[in-house]
């Protein structure tokens, strides 16, 4: 597997572990790690390692037994010297309906997908810490959100994973912190009535709420103690410690369907992106650029961010990737200059992910994006 060239993407010095890495996204992502320079320990049951120019050494463990997972980051820092990343990737995807289930079988997916991703960050964190930049990667699964008909267990632990992510990071002074600012937010209403129904909100305030989020929120990254009242929240001498990395708050982006006064508003308030999820017109661009330029500001400042749209001829299709990248040349000429897409719009096979977000990038280039 050769390393793909991009000489920002320079890890020289850094030192790395990735489990689940014989094969598929782990195997992928030790190789694009050591391609770009840094020192790896792939960790796998069976000792395999991606072919790659760079340094990768192998790490037999069975993560699903706990001591295993105690050794790994003792063995690893042994041999790299220190620690900057760890990738925990290895896991164990399983699907029994109820009736099948039983203790062993629930043990040991928890174990595997639960357990031992948070017990090597536990055993990382003081190498994590003495290290310049240092970086954690969780390898999720959307059944943490969406589960699959028998995938009770397996959901449960990505649930859990998802969880744990967002708890460390807490525990580590924030997402924003740990990524020097390079978290962006995108807050936004819901269009599902029901969703608000269920929650007792009104469904035609949401806006308004929306907009005492953002006011309390700004609030809160200008210093603290900070204090706020409004119709929906109120707060006397809260303190946000630490605070947000940037002194004005996470860059925000807003979208939406369509373009009205609210979204123009926000932009314009607070937003550094305009991340739609329609098409906008020339129309709404320009309409966009007029409200921007009424409150000082220059659509120049604004990242437009655009991607693929998927439209799928069966619930069980999926979507050809060259019709779908046709539409980027048009955003690149509108003045898009940053692309999302979901690779598993256009796959069912994830040997076939890499590639396709290959593809994208070069694409992309090509464009002038």
């Amino acid at each position: 597997m050769a390393p793909v060239p991009d000489a920002s993407f320079d890890l020289t010095g850094r030192r790395a572990v990735v489990t689940g890495a014989s094969a598929g996204i782990g195997a992928a992502i030790a190789a694009r790690l050591a391609g770009a320079g840094a020192e790896v320990v792939a960790v796998s049951r069976s000792g395999g390692v991606p072919k790659v120019e760079g340094s990768v050494c192998p790490l037999v463990a069975d993560l699903s037994g706990a001591d295993a997972v105690d050794g790994v980051i003792g063995a690893a820092v042994a041999e790299l010297g220190g620690l900057d990343i760890l990738v925990n990737n290895a896991g164990r995807g399983d699907w029994l309906p109820l009736g099948e289930l039983d203790r062993q079988y629930f043990d040991g997916l928890v174990g595997l997908n639960l357990w031992a991703p948070l017990r090597l960050c536990q055993l990382a964190h003081p190498y994590l810490a003495a290290a310049d930049d240092a970086a954690v990667v969780m390898i999720g699964s959307v059944d943490a959100v969406r589960p699959s008909a028998g995938g009770a267990v397996y959901g449960a632990t990505k649930a859990g994973l998802a969880a744990v992510t967002v708890a460390l990071a807490k525990d580590l002074a924030t997402i924003d912190l740990l990524c020097e600012g390079r978290l962006v937010v995108q807050p936004t209403v819901s269009w599902q009535r029901a969703e608000y129904e269920a929650h007792g909100v009104a469904f035609s305030e949401r806006g308004l709420i929306l907009d005492e989020h953002l006011e309390a929120m700004s609030r809160l990254w200008a210093g603290s103690p900070s204090s706020f009242s409004g119709r929906y929240f109120s707060f006397e001498d809260a303190y946000c410690e630490p605070n947000a990395w940037r002194s004005a708050g996470p860059r925000m982006w807003f979208g939406g369907e369509w373009m009205h006064p609210a979204l123009i508003r926000r932009m314009a308030r607070y937003g550094s992106g305009f991340h739609p999820f329609g098409a906008p017109t020339a129309d709404d661009l320009a309409q966009l650029a007029e409200g921007l330029a009424a409150a000082g500001r220059d659509i120049s400042e604004i990242e437009l961010i655009g991607g693929t749209r998927a439209n799928f001829a069966s619930p069980d299709a999926v979507v050809d990737v060259d019709d779908a990248m046709a539409a980027i040349d048009e955003q690149v000429a509108a003045g898009y200059t940053l692309f999302c897409m979901n690779p598993s719009q256009y796959t069912d096979d994830i040997r076939e992910v890499a590639g396709i977000c290959r593809r994208m990038v070069d694409y992309c280039g090509r464009c002038g994006a």
